[in-house]
């Protein structure tokens, strides 16, 4: 029984030597047919705060030595290295070393710095079967971000006998959040116009925070005989005007609100923008729903400027953008550009608010094309619309204003897709 081990540890010895010096025999070929999925998890935490990825598998993979290649952005999140005494192992193969005897993990951490860590295992005595947690990453959060990915590529994953097994992969993410004392919030609406019994929802926006955190809100009126407000739902109850507040912590966000004692005739406003393309500059302006930039030429919008026009309604708008590099910008109103100029950074994603005393008569819907998504479906009043964490480029856009409560142009479902 002891020749039978010794050789194959001799073999296996001479296979992870080939690895971490990343060449393989060359007649090593794939005898498995079916893939090994190879799957890493979505983790949140906080600036300079940890989280820890599982990386996974599926069962019966039959192999004796692997080697990962994780790359991350390093502005973003930091590799976090673990004691030697503690290895980031899953139980699963703590429980199979402990079983079998044998078994043990690399961590090569050198380009940590630059994003890049590279682990290997190799157990000699018997194939890893069972399925689940292999090791886990830990990561500490350097800068506030959604999605950042975290990749895998599998340099090698062979059996004992030297042969190659294919593998399918799931890369991760890393969403990092601000602390709460160091978020800005905003409301939904800056001002509001209703008639004596209606009602109207105020909601928090949070920067780079979860919509959850509503329910952390304090509402305050300053006249509760002319509106009063519980939970978000502002009621008018007699003509006249106050102020609603909403309080997270020390933070404060107002919106002025004036009751009517008889409605205001309904009236679309027009909403005009024009986009700056790669490569052709700014656009006409568009109007109500037409598409501003491009189609089918892989162009990316680098700028944008919007106006809601109407001379029966106190109406605003205010737009952000995600920029490349950059990140969200913070609120542009009226025309004012939001984006880059001369730098070559693609728009990710945008939000876009009414403001005014007769904002909330109106929804403002934006529906963006993504580069690899095409036409995403309707965003309104505030809500995220494009990509996060993938890297993708948008080319058009189409913005429509419409009275409260009338149907949405299209679907609203999938307006924001994050990796």
């Amino acid at each position: 029984m002891q020749k039978k081990i010794i050789p194959k540890i001799f073999i296996m010895g001479l296979l992870v030597a080939c690895i971490f010096m990343g060449f393989v025999p060359s007649d090593i070929v794939n005898a498995q047919e079916t893939p090994v999925k190879i799957a890493v998890n979505h983790g949140t935490t906080g600036i300079d705060e940890n989280t820890t990825l599982d990386v996974s598998m599926d069962p019966g993979s039959k192999v004796s030595a692997l080697q990962f290649v994780f790359s991350f952005d390093p502005t973003k999140i930091k590799y976090v290295q673990p004691e030697k005494d503690n290895l980031a192992k899953g139980d699963d193969l703590k429980t199979f070393e402990i079983e079998n005897g044998a078994g043990s993990i690399v961590i090569n951490a050198n380009d940590a710095a630059a994003g890049k860590v590279t682990i290997g295992y190799i157990n000699a005595s018997s194939p890893l079967t069972f399925g689940g947690s292999l090791f886990e990453l830990t990561f500490e959060g350097v800068e506030d971000t959604i999605g950042t990915p975290v990749k895998v590529e599998v340099k090698e994953f062979v059996s004992g006998t030297g042969e190659a097994v294919p593998t399918t992969i799931t890369n991760g993410s890393i969403t990092v959040t601000k602390p709460m004392d160091e978020q800005e919030i905003r409301l939904n609406k800056i001002g509001m116009a209703m008639s004596v019994g209606e009602n109207q929802e105020l909601k928090i926006i949070f920067s780079n925070a979860s919509d959850d955190l509503n329910k952390l809100v304090n509402w305050e009126s300053s006249d509760s005989k002319v509106a009063s407000v519980k939970d978000g739902i502002v009621t008018g109850i007699t003509a006249g005007t106050a102020m609603i507040t909403a309080k997270v912590g020390d933070k404060t966000a107002t919106c002025k609100v004036t009751v009517q004692s008889s409605e205001v005739p309904k009236e679309n406003p027009i909403c005009t923008y024009r986009t700056h393309v790669q490569n052709e500059g700014w656009q006409e302006w568009k109007t109500d729903g037409d598409p501003s930039g491009t189609s089918g030429k892989s162009l990316r919008l680098e700028g944008i400027e919007i106006k809601a026009d109407s001379q029966d309604y106190d109406l605003g708008i205010e737009y952000q953008t995600h920029v490349e590099n950059i990140g969200w910008q913070g609120f542009k109103s009226n025309g004012i550009m939001s984006g880059t100029s001369g730098q070559s950074l693609r728009l990710e994603a945008i939000q876009l608010i009414l403001t005014g005393n007769d904002a909330d008569k109106f929804d403002v819907y934006y529906q963006v094309h993504a580069q690899n998504f095409g036409w995403l479906d309707w965003a309104k009043n505030g809500e995220n619309s494009g990509t996060a964490g993938f890297g993708y480029r948008l080319e058009a856009i189409k913005i429509v204003i419409v009275p409260t409560g009338d149907p949405a142009p299209g679907a609203t479902d999938h307006a924001f897709e994050e990796k």
